[in-house]
């Protein structure tokens, strides 16, 4: 007979694999928002730029 598994470093791995994959969403979102920002401060200042 196979000896009981023990749960507990199991979970700690699906913790961390949950920790690591919010930290790449985490990551990607403020990259994804950076590029936006610099999107739209182009956008103004070409607006800008042709106005003038």
């Amino acid at each position: 007979m196979t000896s009981p598994l023990n749960p507990q470093p199991d979970f700690i791995e699906i913790t961390q694999l949950i920790h690591a994959a919010r930290q790449r969403a985490v990551l990607a979102v403020n990259t994804t928002l950076i590029e936006l920002y610099w999107q739209v401060g182009q956008f103004i200042s070409r607006k800008i730029a042709q106005a003038e």
